[in-house]
């Protein structure tokens, strides 16, 4: 990810685990958020993590009910 958005370490807790800083829109780190789901948290800000939540709800809203909502 490094050759395509400017990263900064923060914090390193081990070999696996990193807390990092990337330079992008919100509507990328949704995207980078949901094509590496099990490799990346957003945890600030607030507001970025409370909107990566409403759409994991939609997502689940959708699969379960089998319906696309407006």
């Amino acid at each position: 990810m490094h050759r395509f958005y400017q990263i900064h370490v923060i914090e390193k807790y081990d070999a696996h685990y990193l807390i990092v800083t990337f330079k992008m829109t919100r509507v990328e780190a949704i995207q980078l958020r949901f094509i590496y789901q099990s490799n990346i948290r957003i945890i600030s800000p607030p507001d970025l993590r409370e909107q990566v939540i409403d759409e994991l709800l939609l997502l689940q809203l959708t699969y379960l009910k089998q319906q696309v909502q407006k």
